[in-house]
């Protein structure tokens, strides 16, 4: 019990932590940007992150399922798995993030 202390405190920690993310959602419209136009073949830019989020999504609801049923031994590896894929999904939307915002700057101002 007392080592579970720690790695729940722990957990608390990056919730707090990572709870800013998910409540910063943008205002519908509230910036117009030029979007790439279809590529031959089909999907867009956009198209692939949306469907990119949808899988990462999906991985993440499975891996909080598995934590939440998780018992005795097997709740602190399900934790951590749960815990460094939320992490990487952090640090990849800050990386694509910089990426758009250097590629936003780039582009001449109309």
């Amino acid at each position: 019990m007392m080592k579970l202390f720690p790695i729940a405190a722990f957990a608390i920690a990056v919730g707090v932590f990572l709870a800013p993310v998910g409540a910063q959602q943008a205002t519908p419209k509230a910036h117009e940007h030029n979007v790439a136009a279809p590529q031959a073949g089909g999907m867009t830019d956009h198209d692939n992150m949306m469907a990119a989020m949808k899988v990462t999504d999906a991985r993440l609801e499975e891996l909080t399922r598995t934590m939440k049923s998780a018992s005795g031994d097997d709740k602190i590896p399900a934790m951590q798995e749960l815990l460094t894929a939320l992490v990487q999904n952090h640090v990849d939307m800050h990386r694509q993030m910089s990426t758009m915002h250097d590629h936003m700057m780039s582009q001449p101002h109309k």
